[in-house]
């Protein structure tokens, strides 16, 4: 019978916490580019959003015997990616952000997965920006909480533990961010 998600996560968790090499290698690979995209939205420069991610791991790891998780290790995970990506753009990420900018081009290709076959493209890819655009636009915290539900997957419950707000709030905050967004996209959903 195989065992379920969380069952899995505790047993790394388990594992990392006794030092097993193979546990930490499963935990990053299944959740580091998730990560990776969640940071992205904060920072908005991939390798900015990969130095926080592995910044993450990294302090996972050097502090495995101590590192405690309660509830959902990927509630954790998101609610700490969040907020070392805050402190990143507490901390001088302003202008970290604007010098890397210019190495940093491809950022959002970088992110995206990649486009239908060659005759759908440009619609796509216009669409694609419109969405982005649309998404970019929200107020910051319906912006986050949609992204956490519709690109992360997470439930209200855990996006509330991830903000720090009732459940009653990302409630609130995803219906509006889908009204905005209705009325942004109305010309595509015609």
């Amino acid at each position: 019978m195989p065992e379920s998600d969380a069952e899995r996560e505790a047993e790394w968790v388990r594992g990392i916490q006794r030092g097993d090499n193979a546990a930490f290698e499963a935990l990053f690979l299944a959740y580091y580019e998730r990560l990776v995209r969640f940071a992205y939205g904060f920072v908005k420069m991939r390798s900015a959003a990969e130095e926080i991610v592995q910044d993450l791991f990294l302090t996972v790891w050097t502090r495995r015997e101590q590192w405690a998780v309660h509830g959902a290790v990927q509630t954790y995970l998101y609610a700490a990616t969040r907020n070392h990506a805050l402190n990143w753009l507490r901390h001088g990420g302003t202008e970290q952000r604007w010098v890397a900018s210019v190495v940093d081009g491809d950022d959002v290709r970088a992110v995206l997965p990649r486009s239908a076959p060659a005759n759908e493209r440009v619609e796509l890819a216009e669409l694609d920006e419109a969405i982005r655009q649309a998404i970019d636009r929200l107020p910051p915290r319906s912006r986050e909480t949609f992204i956490l539900s519709r690109q992360h997957y997470l439930s209200y419950e855990e996006i509330a533990q991830v903000m720090d707000v009732s459940v009653k709030t990302v409630q609130e905050q995803i219906w509006r961010a889908l009204r905005t967004l209705r009325v942004s996209l109305a010309s595509w959903l015609e």
